[in-house]
């Protein structure tokens, strides 16, 4: 499995704005016949995460990530897919305004992904 996420969050009123960028690479186990398909998936992953509130701030993170994704491929080259991961990333970024609490990107994550599958080969 090799894989790449970006995920952006626009400005919000308070003028906090933040960008993603998550690459990963481990094994995974596919089974299943040419119609239907479950893919598990361990990774380790670097993620880049920079924000802007009053300064701006960047760093990268290790972490690791498990996945779910299942397939229904009802023409050779076509289909629908469906998952999810959980990741936890080792550490956390704090993103501050002054004297508030900042805003906490968490370590341990979780996501959700359905779209349009095609088959290259």
């Amino acid at each position: 499995l090799v894989g790449a996420h970006y995920l952006e969050l626009p400005a919000d009123e308070r003028g906090f704005s933040a960008r993603w960028l998550t690459i990963a690479a481990g094994p995974g186990l596919v089974l299943g016949n040419a119609t239907t398909e479950l893919l598990l998936a361990m990774d380790g992953r670097v993620e880049y995460m920079t924000a802007r509130a009053e300064i701006a701030d960047s760093r990268w993170l290790p972490g690791i990530g498990l996945g779910v994704i299942g397939a229904w491929m009802p023409m050779s080259s076509v289909g629908l897919f469906a998952g999810g991961e959980a990741s936890w990333m080792f550490g956390t970024n704090e993103v501050w305004f002054g004297e508030e609490q900042p805003i906490v990107d968490p370590a341990l994550r979780f996501a959700a992904e359905a779209g349009v599958r095609v088959r290259l080969w």
